[in-house]
């Protein structure tokens, strides 16, 4: 998945007290052609931020928001994590279309279950799989405002 936020790349410069395109290219190890490009669709894949986050310890959720501290004072290894909330909704002429509908917080015991469940769901030719995606279905059915 790709986060269409362009304003996010002009928050990797300040932070990273970077003073061109090239600089923030060679800050994350990709060439200035892909920054360009990202910047242009306004796309930015996940893995570029996490680097980026990583390297000058910043906090992903200001990277994707602007909002908070800048800096990750917390330290890599105690860091909540913002993640895109994606909602797919199904188009019978186009396939699948996924959108970002917002952000969410999660504590240090969330990212343990998320991370169970992804590694549950990713598991291709598991029986479960179905039967866990069908379950979550009904809860979020039930909980959902």
């Amino acid at each position: 998945m790709l986060l269409k936020k362009p304003e996010l790349l002009e928050r990797m410069l300040r932070a990273g007290k970077l003073k061109n395109w090239s600089e923030l290219a060679k800050a994350v190890g990709l060439s200035p052609q892909a920054i360009s490009n990202y910047k242009k669709k306004g796309e930015i894949p996940p893995r570029l931020i996490f680097k980026f986050a990583e390297t000058y310890n910043i906090s992903i959720d200001w990277l994707l928001t602007g909002l908070g501290e800048m800096s990750n004072a917390a330290g890599p290894l105690n860091r909540v994590c913002a993640i895109a909330l994606v909602e797919t909704n199904v188009d019978r002429d186009n396939g699948s279309h996924y959108a970002a509908t917002g952000y969410a917080v999660l504590n240090s015991e969330e990212v343990v279950y998320v991370g169970k469940l992804l590694t549950i769901l990713r598991c291709s030719g598991s029986v479960a799989v179905p039967a866990i995606k069908s379950n979550i279905d009904a809860f979020y059915n039930t909980v959902k405002p």
